[in-house]
């Protein structure tokens, strides 16, 4: 296996080699799209730059190196909560299957994502149009040996759309999580994260129940044509919930569920589904998540993360400390998060994230359905109109969009660096030019870039060889310097042996 490994490590950075030294020609074209600040302007392909010897005059330069390589991407994308997959269901077949391609299937011409990972919750989240539920409630009696386990529930509307949009894309991947397990599980007797009756820990004595409820999920969505890729074991596994679905777990818990029940059934059932740890915010993160490496690094694939308070570089603190582990971003929302989306994208990616998730696909105009007060003013990547199926596409499906239609899984994150250097953002939205450069597996060179200063920024690209070309991107809209969702200018540029794919 070792010789294995090795061989593959020698053919990769082969890989590498050729593609940094395909050859660089003076006046090779560059591709340009952009999705502009005031909704007008969506992933618009523009007029092709090309790269020159000529010295720019911009105030700022991008250098962008090929030969300094870090993650391979997994993918970008959102989730498929019971609300969104409701509401999709409720829309005509043809229309519900033209919005699928659009989100699955990349297609800069047409403005197709290619959104490549999605997550799906296990029974309830807060945004769910049919209530409380999990796959073994029974009536809330205890049901150990779970001979009431079932995913009826899913196989109204949610199995049938994940079925539709695999047959569209077969490789997309799937990460699911509980937000909470059957209330007879937890210590409150319910599945809202804290009730008069207390908070809602999950109680060891069902521990080996909870591991089998994972594998039965697993099992009984492989055999309705789902794989499911990765799990992490509790959804915000510290967060106070008092009106929705939610469950509590230190990390010391959860290492020991993972490390003596959830790896174990993984394996008795020859199951090789992943497992990603903590799934919660980066502010503090670092106790819980080195806790977690300390007790059980052997079971876990990494870490994920949501995109909430605290700074991104807490994913490059784990990193530093275990390089060997994946890193995955896993929520990001509207009405949560300061950032923008392509902010969010980009500072995950560019603090070693290989996916990078919004939260909800679809809600409906009120911000819903959903249960309790999780999101007060969230929007969904798309905004679907029950009441005449009208169907409208949001600044963080443009925003995603610019990065997933064009970095396909397997794409290689590169050097990327501004002379002057940017200040650091910390956690701050206004951030001025931010950006971060894929090698894609045909060769070619993808960068993206976002402005989240007010005023606009005339900048210059320029590659290994020297040559380079300026671009001007416009500001936020917002005059007040705040960042809007919906409002940040977002240009992508790609150029390599495949580009120009149009004129």
């Amino acid at each position: 296996m070792r010789g294995h490994n090795l061989i593959c490590a020698l053919i990769a950075t082969l890989a590498a080699l050729l593609v940094c030294a395909a050859p660089a020609l003076a006046g090779d074209p560059v591709e340009v799209y952009l999705t502009g600040n005031d909704g007008s302007t969506h992933m618009t392909h523009e007029p092709n730059l090309q790269f020159s010897a000529s010295a720019s005059s911009a105030s700022e330069t991008i250098s962008v190196d090929p030969a300094r390589r870090y993650q391979r991407i997994t993918g970008f994308g959102g989730a498929f909560t019971d609300a969104s997959m409701y509401l999709l269901w409720q829309l005509p077949q043809a229309q519900r299957e033209a919005i699928l391609r659009k989100l699955l299937l990349p297609d800069p011409a047409t403005g197709s994502a290619g959104f490549s990972v999605m997550r799906l919750p296990m029974g309830a989240p807060d945004f769910t149009a049919s209530g409380l539920y999990s796959y073994d409630d029974n009536g809330g009696l205890p049901d150990p040996t779970l001979a009431h386990f079932s995913i009826a529930h899913d196989e109204t509307y949610i199995i049938p759309i994940l079925r539709e949009a695999l047959a569209i894309n077969p490789h997309l991947k799937i990460l699911a999580n509980p937000w909470s397990p059957p209330g007879w599980m937890k210590a409150n007797d319910s599945m809202i994260g804290v009730t008069t009756s207390g908070v809602g820990w999950i109680l060891p004595q069902y521990y080996p129940a909870l591991a089998q409820y994972f594998v039965k999920f697993i099992e009984a969505y492989r055999a309705a044509g789902i794989p499911i890729w990765a799990v992490t074991p509790q959804n915000e596994p510290e967060q106070p919930a008092v009106n929705y679905p939610q469950a509590y777990m230190t990390a010391d818990e959860e290492a020991f569920f993972v490390h003596d029940y959830l790896a174990p059934a993984f394996r008795a059932a020859h199951l090789n589904t992943r497992i990603y740890g903590y799934d919660y915010v980066w502010l503090g993160a670092e106790p819980y998540t080195t806790t977690l490496m300390a007790l059980d690094r052997d079971d876990l694939a990494g870490m994920a993360y949501h995109c909430y308070f605290g700074e991104p570089e807490s994913m490059s603190a784990f990193h530093a400390l275990f390089p060997q582990e994946d890193v995955i971003e896993d929520e990001c929302s509207t009405g949560i998060s300061v950032l923008s989306p392509i902010q969010d994208l980009l500072r995950s990616v560019n603090n070693w994230a290989s996916v990078a998730l919004m939260w909800n696909v679809a809600l409906n105009p009120a911000g819903g359905p959903k249960v309790g007060s999780g999101c007060l003013d969230c929007i969904g990547m798309i905004t679907v109109n029950p009441a005449n199926d009208a169907v409208t596409y949001n600044g963080p499906y443009w925003q995603f969009a610019q990065a997933s239609a064009f970095v396909p899984r397997g794409a290689t994150r590169i050097g990327s660096t501004a002379s002057p250097p940017e200040p650091p953002c910390a956690s701050s939205p206004a951030c001025g030019l931010e950006y971060t450069a894929f090698a894609d597996p045909d060769g070619d060179t993808v960068l993206v870039v976002t402005n989240s200063g007010v005023e606009s920024a005339t900048f210059s690209v320029k590659r290994a060889d020297g040559e380079e070309f300026s671009y001007t991107l416009l500001g936020q809209n917002a005059p007040d310097g705040t960042n809007d969702s919906q409002d940040a200018a977002v240009v992508t540029f790609v150029w390599g042996p495949t580009s120009p794919r149009t004129g």
